[in-house]
């Protein structure tokens, strides 16, 4: 029942190192890390290996690490992208753009070569090895470009009240330098947007999280089934293959699928398309399976604080007690799981036909536009 034509985005991670340290990182990237970083042939390689299974594909994500560790290899690949009308998408911490005439030429040249989009990664942890005024150069930068920029602001509970979270964004938003460009040229307010977000440690026990703060709860209402699953191809820098981008994703077995450079990318992806698991996160999401988990069972009751649903679902697959309930328990879900797939597999046709004949003009509405909507990203 899942269809192929399902996903439209490959995601690199290119590498595990990282100019900054931050604590419990998910994906446990730093300086010190001693994976390799990708190369333009790697990627070129890969890339051709996936469009052959995978023609859908039609946004190219690099991510980390920190991509810009690639280099020049960082625009070359994004080249080779815009030639087969990808779309391309960098999620970096700025490191690199030390003024605003640094982060300027930088991006001039990812621009030249065909970069659609930029995302920056701040917040409490990031600040310690990489400053705001790195992640300002470079939206300033960006939005003079006409290049659509993303900052995820990530706070710790520990750092703000909770009810105050929300706010903390307004380091970017009422930033002195961008209030006076925005002030001035107000037609390139359309290019920058904030997400506010929560930092998600590898240790649920190292930030006392309030699950009743703003931030939280904007979080908490978003758990839904995960669109990441079977519409997103992840490969890491060694050429390993995920199901999806989850933040523990590189700790998470379940989620490895196998090797582009060892196996057939085919027969993995039909393997994926038969792991009842995975389906039901499609459908359901962690959330909505915890919740079912725990209820069902006194001794779990306590078993997970996740506000995220990457931390849901670790919980539920790194807890032997959870797996052992879902093992047992997931023939009685199976059912209705299945019809949830096919009533959203029909509803998707419907909106591709719709999209086709351009009935109501849905084609007109641009990625920035679909930002706006969502209640937890705000325009600057």
């Amino acid at each position: 029942m899942i269809d192929f034509t399902n996903y439209h985005t490959a995601t690199f991670l290119t590498t595990y190192r990282c100019t900054a340290m931050c604590t419990e990182c998910s994906l446990r990237c730093s300086p010190y890390d001693d994976s390799p970083i990708l190369s333009f042939e790697q990627f070129a390689d890969h890339l051709s290996r996936i469009l052959k299974v995978l023609p859908s594909i039609r946004l190219v994500v690099f991510t980390g690490g920190e991509p810009f560790l690639m280099g020049h290899g960082l625009d070359k690949s994004i080249s080779h992208c815009k030639k087969q009308n990808l779309r391309t998408r960098i999620v970096s911490n700025a490191y690199w753009a030390k003024d605003e005439e640094v982060a300027f030429a930088r991006l001039s040249q990812l621009k030249e070569a065909g970069l659609s989009e930029i995302n920056f990664s701040t917040g409490s942890e990031h600040q310690q090895y990489v400053s705001i005024e790195n992640i300002i150069n470079a939206v300033l930068a960006a939005a003079k470009l006409d290049m659509l920029a993303l900052v995820n602001y990530e706070t710790l509970e520990k750092d703000v009240p909770g009810k105050l979270a929300a706010n903390e964004d307004n380091k970017i938003i009422k930033n002195n330098r961008i209030v006076e460009y925005i002030t001035k040229n107000p037609e390139q307010k359309k290019y920058l947007f904030v997400f506010m977000g929560r930092w998600v440690p590898l240790d649920n026990s190292s930030v006392p999280y309030n699950r009743k703060s703003s931030v939280s709860k904007t979080i908490l209402d978003r758990f839904q089934g995960c669109s990441n699953l079977f519409e997103n191809i992840v490969i890491g820098p060694n050429g390993g293959l995920y199901s999806c981008c989850g933040l523990f994703v590189r700790d998470m077995p379940e989620f490895k699928l196998g090797n582009i450079n060892k196996d057939d990318l085919l027969e993995l992806l039909e393997k994926q398309k038969r792991d009842f698991l995975k389906l039901w996160l499609k459908i359901d999401g962690p959330k909505a399976i915890l919740k079912q988990v725990i209820s069902k069972s006194r001794n779990l009751q306590n078993c997970s604080e996740a506000i995220h649903p990457c931390q849901a679902c670790r919980d539920l697959l790194s807890n032997p007690a959870m797996k052992e309930y879902l093992i047992e328990n997931y023939e009685g879900t199976v059912n209705e799981v299945l019809l949830k797939l096919k009533l959203k597999e029909r509803q998707r046709e419907i909106v591709e036909s719709v999209r086709s004949t351009d009935c109501i003009g849905l084609h007109q509405l641009d990625s920035a536009n679909n930002l706006t909507k969502r209640p937890y990203i705000r325009n600057v």
